[in-house]
């Protein structure tokens, strides 16, 4: 498998299959993790790319535990770019989740995008209470589902960092894990893509549907790039191969 070979794999939709294979270019995956639903962002393989390009900051640590459930609230998947938030300002998508038209009835872009979001590309490790909604999470945790915009939230946590203001109770994560808002963002493989190589600063997007969209997809693509030329890129290469 070579570099090219391993970018699109980073790119290729997640769905659930009773094994890890792929086919017709869509990953199938089953999922240990006990839960209820399946997840893309927490199936098996999600959960084995987590191991590999996080195993600094896992210690060499499992995601999951003995009893299928994770290890430590601290470290579980979630999908960086979400659907529900963009496809709510489409009119023909309907206003919510709950609302949601047939996808037959969605402009092309829509449709695309549901297709491909569920990526590893897409994927990083939060903490549990982050990455999903809770109403015991904290300000952090109704900051990031009450905008659910990769800038918004990236430019949080860079104030966090830069003026010394708490992380609450992720502090075993924030601080515990990075040295500081660079080192996040390289260990996150942010760099090129959300934020400014030089700067450090966060790329902003524009919150019309069809522009958010494409800044997404390029978003997902660039970092896909950066974690295929990382030194993670031999030990994600015999993953896959297995």
């Amino acid at each position: 498998m070579n570099e090219q070979q391993l970018y699109e794999l980073l790119l290729t939709p997640i769905r659930q299959g009773a094994l890890i294979q792929i086919d017709h270019k869509i990953i199938y995956s089953g999922k240990r993790y006990a839960s209820s639903d399946f997840d893309p962002d927490m199936s098996d393989i999600a959960v084995l790319f987590y191991e590999t390009i996080y195993s600094d900051i896992l210690k060499a640590e499992s995601v999951l535990g003995e009893n299928r459930k994770l290890k430590n609230k601290m470290f579980a998947g979630d999908t960086m770019n979400s659907f529900n938030t963009t496809a709510n300002k489409v009119p023909e998508a309907g206003r919510s989740r709950k609302q949601r038209t047939d996808s037959s009835l969605w402009p092309e872009y829509l449709q695309t995008y549901y297709d491909s979001y569920h990526c590893l590309a897409n994927f990083w490790l939060l903490p549990m209470d982050l990455g999903r909604w809770n109403e015991e999470g904290g300000t952090l945790n109704r900051y990031k589902h009450h905008r659910d915009y990769m800038d918004y939230y990236l430019k949080e946590i860079q104030s966090r960092y830069q003026s010394g203001k708490s992380f609450e109770k992720y502090e075993e994560y924030f601080t515990g894990c990075f040295a500081g808002w660079e080192d996040f963002c390289e260990k996150h493989f942010l760099v090129g893509s959300y934020v400014d190589e030089e700067t450090y600063t966060v790329k902003e997007a524009n919150k019309d549907p069809e522009t958010f969209i494409r800044y997404a997809m390029e978003m997902m693509r660039k970092r896909a790039k950066c974690i295929a030329e990382s030194e993670y890129a031999d030990e994600l290469t015999e993953l896959f191969s297995r």
